[in-house]
């Protein structure tokens, strides 16, 4: 019952777009404030339950989202893929900080 803001840096981050990918009446994230992330282009889901969506549907309220990410980042690419926070595992690809902000201005 009422709004919920969230902010986070690097992972913490990565957490707060995956709350505001999954809001909805168990989760009343009305907006985040990111630093150095971005949506995962793949995969759609981390794991089982209704939950654990990384990227927002079509059908899922409206989320304020303040991200700031710079190119010079040596871990988390500012134009995506993999990245060395996943251990080697290929299956995790960053999606784009350009396309990222994309997806959720049309969100």
């Amino acid at each position: 019952n009422g709004n919920v803001y969230v902010i986070g840096n690097s992972n913490g981050a990565a957490l707060a777009m995956r709350l505001a990918s999954n809001a909805g009446t168990e989760l009343p994230i009305k907006g985040i404030v990111t630093k150095v992330t971005q949506l995962l282009s793949s995969p759609s889901r981390s794991g089982p339950g209704v939950l654990n969506y990384n990227q927002p549907s079509s059908t899922s309220p409206k989320v304020s989202v303040l991200n700031v990410m710079g190119t010079g980042d040596g871990l988390i690419p500012y134009t995506g893929g993999p990245s060395g926070v996943f251990n080697g595992v290929d299956d995790f690809q960053l999606m784009d900080a350009l396309e990222s902000m994309i997806v959720w201005a049309e969100h």
